[in-house]
Order: C-alpha cells, then structure tokens, then sequence
C-alpha cells in the first residue's frame, strides 16, 4: 500500500509521523507531497485546515502540535483525547475529528515530561502518573494510539478490500527486574538472619523459615525464581527479558544488588543460555550520565560474555531528554522503561515499540522504546490494590491490548515471587496472568 500525505507542513516531525503511520499500517511507503503527481496512490490523505484535493481519501486536522516550539494548551488535548468520534465516514471517503496525527507525536514524544520544574516531580525526580494527559482524560489504561490505528486499518479493509494489510497480532513480552539475585544464597547465617530479623519485626514468620530451611539445605533460595519464569515465558511462546541489577557503586540503599563478586554468579547466569535475553538495570541515579551507565553496561557484559543493547531503568526513573540520550551514548539501542511506576497501563498511548524522538535536538533517533504495561510494585505498593482487585485490572488491559493488537508487557520481580514481604497473597495475580494469556 502506498500513501500520499498532501500537506503544506515541512516538518521532521511530520517526517516521524509519516515513519510511523508506514510501520503500524503495514505501508510500502508513506510520504508527504504538496500536490498529487503521477500513478494515484492506494491512498491519499491531506493534513491541514483547507479544503481537501478532490481525489482525497481521508482528511485529517492540523492542531499545529507538529510544529517547532508548538504551544500546548494541555486543556485542549484533553478534550480532543476524550472526543468520542474518530472516523467520521462520508461515503467512500473519511475524516478524523481530531488531529490523530499531532496527538500521536505529543504522546509518543512525551511532549510533556520535558521542562518539568523540581516542585512537578517525586523525591526520585520522576514525572508524576496524574500529571499525564492521559490520566486527566482517563484514558491511561487505554491504547488510545492503538485505538486509532485499529480503526484506521478496519475502515481500510472495508473500502479497500483489495489491498494487503500487513498488521501484527497480539503478543506477550515477559520480564524480570532482578534488583537482589539471591535472599540468602552467598550470604554468611549472620547476614542473612539480620534480613530475616528485619522480616520477623514486621511479621513475617515464613520468610524467617524459608531462610532457615535454605541453611540447613531443604529448599531452593527464596528468590531462585528464574525457572518458573523462563518455562512460563516459553508458555506464552515468547523469551524472558532478565534486567539486572549490577551497580558500580554501591552507596546509596536502592542500588545494593546483593550481587557479591567472590559468589559465583557468571555460572549461575550462564546456563540459560539463550533462554534468557539479559539487558542492564541501571542504577537509580545513573540517569543522567552515560559514563556510569556505560561502567555498568561493560561489567555486566564480562558477567554474562555477551554484548547488553537492551535495559530498563531502576525504578523507571525517566527523565527527558537526558536518559535516553545517556542510554544512546553508553550504546544502548532499546530500552525498557516506558511505564508509570505507581500506575499500570499505556504511558505513551501505545504498547507497541516505537523510535524516540528528541524533541529539543528535533531528530529521530536510533532507541527503540519498549512501553511497560503492567509492573508487580505498581497495584501492591503504590496503589494498595489487593490479589483481586489486581487480577480485575490485569484483565482490562489485557484485552484492551489483545483487541488491538498490541504487545502486553508485564514485569515481575524474582523477589516478588517469594512471598516474602506480603507478597504471598499476589502470587495468584502472577498465575492469573500466564492463565488468561493462554486463553486469548
């Protein structure tokens, strides 16, 4: 299929746009034209305010987010995010009521996380989940990109029965943060019973006996959990993405790994072979330097004997644009982290991988964004949700991504899978997630 996009813009903006509109709508090619030339395309469609060319297909509106140092009324996207219509269908030829276009590029852009004063921020410096655009149109556990092109690609199989649409099919990506590889393996009776003192002050009787059972050699490490999760990824057809934690420094209480050097991990790591993609967790403050992400990316690189391309912030702590150009600079070409930590659901629109786009240097660049559905930390931690409040939420975003398409990332923690610190109850939520895969 290929389209013709008439329009006056001149824009690297529109040039992503149109980049993106190829890949999700299976185009041969799709490129922007100030007139019709030569063999009419399959499909014409004009982006402006004036009247359409004749032979125009479908006409989209320019809100003018496509433009460089664009003012954004967050109002006003707001309300054209909650409109109702999208395809508004006039016989063979089509309209869209709002500027899927330009929305697309702010959500995609993260046109909003840019700029953001110290006081709009958490203690970690994050962009804050109710300050998106989506959580203020209620559309965070929404697809909405998805949506559109969904609907885009159903109103194409209508008028156009003859063309070839080449879209992709539901898919699942598990993963794993590994922020400690081990509770009690490596560690001295001293050490791992002061962890264990910890857990008995809060209540919590069986971490102390699953230590204990460890040290006198009846049972498995309460965190060697990477069995279950790589043999339950193969369920789902797919690979388990491992994030590991392995930090150059260790000063600062988040970023302590419990990975000891003299303990024999390369051994333990390396016998998964290619069951297992390893990418880099950088540490929380690593953020901002590509220097230390770098340190860390070739440590754990003699770790594993393997190059690392891929990674997932600590915390998902994003910040635009200096993460990800730090990621680009240490040579890391996909990245992980494209979730709210306290929310689940679509922070970009779209659960689809996607290029970033630097906003302030106006290029495309070569980071492959991976958006993160769902995290374990976000309904027990963040939003007290139980078991079964979980499972109901798992739910609806599973089949909002399964109705369009889309790819449902899910990240648990190997700690989590322990049951230690409350989390015994949530393992059904784990289980709920492999069962209901299967069944879509």
């Amino acid at each position: 299929m290929r389209i013709v996009v008439i329009t006056s813009i001149i824009s690297p903006r529109l040039d992503y746009m149109l980049r993106y509109l190829k890949n999700r709508l299976g185009a041969e090619s799709v490129v922007a034209s100030t007139f019709l030339e030569g063999t009419r395309p399959d499909l014409v469609l004009y982006y402006g305010n004036e009247s359409p060319p004749a032979d125009t297909d479908l006409t989209v509106p320019d809100s003018g987010l496509l433009k460089k140092g664009a003012v954004v009324d967050k109002n006003h996207v707001v309300e054209e995010l909650s409109s109702e219509d999208f395809l508004l269908k006039e016989g063979a030829n089509c309209r869209t009521a709002i500027d899927f276009i330009g929305l697309g590029f702010f959500l995609l852009s993260r046109m909003e996380e840019y700029n953001r004063r110290d006081s709009e921020k958490d203690s970690f410096g994050r962009f804050r989940s109710d300050d998106s655009v989506l959580a203020d149109s209620g559309l965070l556990q929404i697809p909405i990109i998805d949506q559109w092109i969904k609907q885009l690609l159903d109103w194409l199989r209508e008028v156009r029965p003859d063309l070839e649409l080449l879209s992709p099919g539901f898919g699942m990506q598990p993963s794993c943060d590994i922020d400690t590889f081990y509770a009690v393996k490596g560690k001295s009776l001293l050490r791992s019973f002061g962890s264990g003192g910890a857990q008995l002050l809060r209540g919590d009787l069986s971490g102390v006996g699953e230590r204990l059972r460890f040290h006198i050699g009846s049972a498995k490490d309460p965190y060697d959990k990477l069995e279950l999760l790589v043999r339950d990824a193969e369920k789902l057809q797919s690979k388990l993405y491992c994030f590991l934690l392995f930090p150059s420094k260790k000063s600062r209480p988040q970023d302590r790994s419990g990975l000891d050097e003299k303990f024999p991990f390369k051994k333990e790591i390396l016998k998964w072979g290619n069951r297992i993609i390893w990418g880099l967790h950088p540490s929380l403050y690593s953020n901002h330097s590509a220097e230390i992400i770098l340190r860390e990316k070739k440590q754990m690189e003699e770790l594993v004997e393997q190059p690392i391309e891929i990674s997932r912030q600590h915390f998902l702590n994003l910040c635009f644009p200096d993460t990800y150009r730090a990621l680009i600079d240490a040579g890391i070409s996909e990245d992980h982290s494209m979730g709210f930590h306290d929310l689940p659901g679509f922070r970009a629109g779209t659960s689809r991988p996607f290029y970033w786009y630097d906003l302030e240097r106006e290029e495309i660049t070569t980071l492959k964004v991976h958006p993160l559905v769902f995290m374990d930390a976000s309904v027990k931690h963040h939003m007290a949700a139980g078991p079964t409040e979980s499972c109901e939420l798992v739910s609806q975003l599973m089949e909002e991504t399964y109705t369009t398409n889309g790819i449902f990332s899910y990240l648990w923690h190997n700690s989590s899978l322990s049951g230690f610190d409350g989390w015994k109850d949530y393992r059904r939520v784990y289980e709920f997630i492999i069962e209901r895969a299967e069944k879509l």
